[in-house]
């Protein structure tokens, strides 16, 4: 896997590629299994030794059998004073927002205290997330991370189901992404709102199973991959 490619995605380092990034592909593309397999890879690179990895999933999903889920935002925190990677659980469905917005508003402050250090908070299933969608706004505390984050080493890895899903208010923030298998409304979305053309890849992506391409926001550029 690309070094380059894993930097973009999750590795929260001030400068231009610092920014956000998103995951996606429909239900059973891959989107879960790549994103654990290129975090794994990714945290075994120097420039990530000071890197946390911020996994959050409102399907009480973990890939990392060692590390152990939690609910409690003190909990996650404490567990990120010796782990790379945590965990954390919503529990209830109606403060899944306040949840998030805790999280990061804590990881602003933990930033602030370890100027040394980067965050990347993978949220997974941003569908879920009240108002997230191309014509609504986000919360107040996801809009000030996407747009802020980088002068605090702090980036959001955005995982949708659709292109489209991502408020456009957040376009401009977002450096890379990872596409997998989507839908064909995608494509128009895409050169219409990124500039990006992804039709010569949809057949490949959407009969290839597995398969995915990186899409680079800041030069318009398109690399297809094989299966990870």
């Amino acid at each position: 896997m690309s070094e380059h490619i894993l930097e973009r995605m999750f590795l929260a380092d001030g400068t231009e590629y610092g920014i956000s990034s998103f995951i996606a592909g429909r239900t059973g593309s891959g989107k879960s299994y790549l994103m654990t397999q290129m975090v794994n890879e990714a945290v075994k690179l120097p420039s990530f030794k000071d890197a946390r990895i911020i996994y959050i999933s409102v399907k009480n999903d973990s890939y990392w059998p060692k590390v152990e889920p939690t609910s409690s935002t003190e909990k996650l925190f404490k567990q990120l004073e010796k782990n790379r990677i945590a965990v954390f659980y919503p529990q209830n469905a109606d403060e899944y927002e306040n949840d998030l917005d805790d999280i990061i508003e804590r990881t602003f402050q933990v930033s602030a205290e370890n100027e040394e250090s980067s965050f990347c908070i993978i949220v997974d299933d941003c569908n879920v997330l009240d108002k997230f969608n191309s014509q609504s706004r986000p919360s107040k505390m996801v809009t000030k991370a996407a747009i802020a984050g980088r002068a605090f080493n702090l980036k959001l890895c955005l995982c949708v189901h659709r292109i489209g899903n991502l408020p456009r208010i957040l376009n401009s923030s977002l450096n890379a992404g990872i596409v997998m298998a989507i839908s064909p409304m995608d494509n128009d979305y895409s050169r219409k709102i990124l500039a990006l053309d992804l039709d010569p890849y949809y057949e490949s992506l959407s009969e290839n199973q597995y398969s995915w391409a990186f899409v680079d926001l800041l030069k318009s550029d398109v690399s297809l991959y094989e299966p990870f």
